[in-house]
């Protein structure tokens, strides 16, 4: 097996893991560390099938606990700027591409390292928008969770919808993102190859991750990945 398969596996298999046992969203991690090894374009594509797969059983599960008519607006603007945001990824600058990211995971690591909150006022007028934002987002760095985590902690919903909510929005936005991305011929056949070796382990990464996440000091973790990911930025950045 290639040197920069087994890297893959690994880099997937923590990340996914990460995922299990803080719901922290695994792309942030697995994107800026994957694109070391492949092209970033690449590794965007793939991550969006690896997500599809991950979020798939756990959507089975929560899918009864979703307010579909609330977040309905939400989900149609995300998946609308979803595909105009993969028309840029085709013809995008890399190096403008690594900004992008980069300043999101600087973002998403400040906030959750200062534990940092908006209070956000009429929310309702703000599902268009924040879906625009965020599926242009998952378009173009296939990360669409940081403004819809945002808004979504400013809601009045109880813990068990909120979590339903979140896998329900990131579950869809993986479908749009795989359509989108297909029609826009960035799913390769190289694309399909890291899928298929990759999906087994992140499965594994994520049961594993789930097992033991009650016996994690989340609060230190979080820490630890919020440095990390500071890290990754700078990274994205040079």
């Amino acid at each position: 097996m290639e040197t920069e398969i087994i890297i893959l596996i690994l880099i997937v298999f923590m990340g996914i893991f990460v995922q299990g046992l803080t719901g922290f969203g695994s792309s942030m991690m697995i994107i800026p560390l994957g694109s070391m090894f492949i092209d970033i374009r690449i590794m965007i594509a793939t991550m969006i099938f690896i997500n599809l797969t991950s979020n798939f059983s756990l959507f089975l599960n929560l899918r009864k606990y979703v307010n579909y008519k609330r977040i309905s607006l939400l989900l149609a603007s995300g998946a609308l700027f979803t595909f105009v945001g993969s028309r840029f990824l085709v013809s995008l600058n890399t190096d403008y591409l690594g900004i992008i990211l980069g300043s999101v995971l600087m973002i998403v690591a400040i906030m959750k390292l200062f534990k940092l909150q908006f209070n956000i006022k009429n929310p309702d007028r703000l599902f268009f928008p924040v879906g625009a934002i965020s599926g242009l987002l998952n378009g173009v760095s296939g990360i669409s969770g940081p403004p819809v985590l945002i808004f979504l902690s400013n809601l009045k919903m109880d813990k068990m919808e909120f979590r339903a909510t979140l896998i329900t929005y990131f579950f869809f936005m993986n479908i749009f993102a795989a359509i989108s991305f297909s029609t826009a011929g960035l799913v390769t056949t190289e694309v399909v190859r890291y899928s298929a070796i990759l999906i087994p382990f992140a499965i594994i990464g994520g049961l594993t991750g789930s097992r033991i996440s009650a016996k994690l000091n989340e609060t230190v973790f979080n820490r630890f990945v919020a440095v990390f990911l500071i890290l990754m930025a700078f990274n994205m950045f040079r």
